[in-house]
C-alpha cells in the first residue's frame, strides 16, 4: 500500500499539478546533471590525451636514444601487418599448394583448380573458352586435332574427379596438363 500510495502522491504532485516551478526545479536539476556529466567526460578525455602524449615523448625519447630496437620492432609490426593484409592470398596459395600435392585428398576441387588453369594457359595461346560453353563443347571447338585429343583426355578425368570424386582422375590430372602444353608447343 506505501508503494500505490507514494505513485499517487509523485502521480499528483508531477503530471496533475506540474506548473512552471516544477519545470524550473526539473530544468535546473537536468542542467546540472548535464553540466556534471560534461565535466566528467572532458576530465576522463584530458586525462587519457596527457597519458597519450607522455607516452609519445617516451617512445620518441627511447627512439632517439637507442634507435636499433625501435626499428626492429617497427620492421617487425610492418611485416605482421602485411601478412595480415594478404592473408586470403596466403590461405588460396597454401590450399592450391596442397590440392597440387595431394589431389586425392579434395578431387572435386583439385580438378576445378586443374581445369581453371588448364583454361587459362589456352586462352593465352588464342583458344578461348566462353562461359557458356561446357567443357565439352569446349573440347569441340578445338580446330587443332591433336590439342583436341589432349584437352578432351584431360576434360574426361576432369569431369570423373570433379563430379565422381574420382581420386584416381585428380591424380591424372597434373600429367594430363602436362601433355596439353606440350600438345601447344610443337
Amino acid at each position: 500500500m506505501l508503494y500505490l500510495d507514494a505513485a499517487s502522491s509523485f502521480w499528483r504532485e508531477w503530471v496533475i499539478s506540474y506548473d512552471s516551478s516544477h519545470q524550473s526545479v526539473l530544468g535546473q536539476t537536468m542542467l546540472s546533471g548535464t553540466r556534471s556529466s560534461v565535466e566528467q567526460v572532458r576530465a576522463w578525455a584530458r586525462l587519457r590525451y596527457e597519458r597519450l602524449l607522455n607516452l609519445a615523448r617516451r617512445s620518441q625519447s627511447g627512439v632517439e636514444h637507442s634507435p636499433g630496437p625501435w626499428f626492429g620492432g617497427s620492421a617487425a609490426v610492418a611485416l605482421f601487418l602485411l601478412g595480415l593484409a594478404n592473408a586470403g592470398r596466403i590461405a588460396r596459395m597454401i590450399r592450391t599448394r596442397r590440392l597440387q600435392k595431394h589431389p586425392e585428398r579434395s578431387p572435386d576441387q583439385a580438378a576445378a583448380m586443374w581445369y581453371e588453369r588448364m583454361a587459362r594457359f589456352l586462352a593465352r595461346r588464342g583458344v578461348q573458352k566462353s562461359a557458356s560453353q561446357t567443357p565439352q563443347d569446349f573440347v569441340r571447338i578445338i580446330e587443332d586435332e591433336r590439342l583436341r585429343s589432349r584437352v578432351g583426355r584431360f576434360t574426361d578425368a576432369y569431369e570423373a574427379a570433379r563430379f565422381g570424386n574420382s581420386s584416381d582422375d585428380a591424380l591424372r590430372l597434373p600429367e594430363l596438363y602436362a601433355e596439353v602444353e606440350l600438345a601447344t608447343r610443337k
